[in-house]
């Protein structure tokens, strides 16, 4: 779906804007697959019904997919071309991170992302490793964005956080075939933490894809580290440093025993505590 031959000019004009972004390296290329594929995209991701998961607890609300075996085949063939070598020699032009490697296993809740109305993901910093291969890690998110007629004022924005005021610093509205490319280092804080205000029956789609590098030492398990915005109260900055804790002892036993997403969520809807 990609169209390659474009790469060598866009990584031309991209590499100083990822190099001089702040508060950490970005980019946002609009009308990324060409108009035909996006269409195309946008089928395969509404025609993959089998296999979502919903994450529900304090800090995010959304489904998520990662089971290529459910996925339809155009969307199959879209990450087969983001998996690519072409695909990741264009990364390390712009981003100068070398050996880059796709992640074929969507590992760590890549895949297609979809929200509806009421949702949302709190400010973070991603996870550093990969569950399967210890010595990963990550270094690159890819978002692309497949909202047709989407409106602004429906605060699906993806906030870009300055990590030394807490403050967001840019705005980046998820239209239709818009992608976003960001190093997933230290400071690279981000989210979509407004509620969705979107008509019902309209969702939020996106789909994600990460990066790696393989190291020379164990990564470790780092989980995602959620932070509160600037102006929140007392009473959700404890609720989000609870849900920090939760994570903590989460992601080793997912990591390390038959406990995974899938199963929470099924426990989470027997006892009640999860419902669309």
């Amino acid at each position: 779906m990609i169209d390659f031959d474009r790469l060598p000019e866009m990584a031309r004009k991209f590499k100083k804007e990822w190099e001089t972004a702040t508060p950490y390296p970005h980019i946002v290329i609009d009308n990324f697959l060409p108009p035909s594929d996006a269409e195309r995209a946008v089928q395969a991701f509404d025609g993959t019904t089998e296999g979502w998961i919903f994450h529900n607890h304090y800090n995010e609300r959304k489904y998520c997919h990662s089971k290529k075996v459910h996925m339809h085949p155009a969307m199959l063939e879209l990450f087969a071309d983001l998996e690519s070598p072409r695909w990741l020699k264009f990364l390390e032009e712009i981003s100068g991170i070398k050996k880059l490697i796709a992640d074929e296993t969507l590992d760590g809740s890549s895949g297609l992302h979809k929200s509806l109305p009421g949702c949302y993901l709190n400010v973070h910093r991603e996870s550093v490793g990969h569950n399967g291969h210890d010595d990963w890690k990550r270094q690159i998110n890819l978002l692309l964005y497949l909202n047709k007629d989407w409106k602004a004022e429906w605060d699906g924005e993806l906030q870009i956080i300055d990590h030394k005021t807490m403050t967001c610093v840019k705005e980046i509205t998820p239209y239709f075939n818009r992608m976003v490319l960001f190093h997933t280092n230290p400071i690279a804080f981000h989210g979509n933490p407004k509620k969705l205000k979107s008509p019902e029956g309209t969702v939020r789609k996106s789909l994600a894809a990460y990066y790696f590098t393989q190291e020379k030492k164990k990564i470790g398990i780092q989980p995602v580290l959620y932070k509160p915005e600037a102006g929140d109260t007392m009473g959700r900055r404890a609720m989000i440093a609870l849900n920090n804790m939760a994570l903590r002892v989460y992601f080793p036993l997912r990591k390390y025993t038959p406990i995974n997403d899938e199963f929470v969520e099924k426990v989470m809807r027997k006892v009640g505590l999860s419902r669309d």
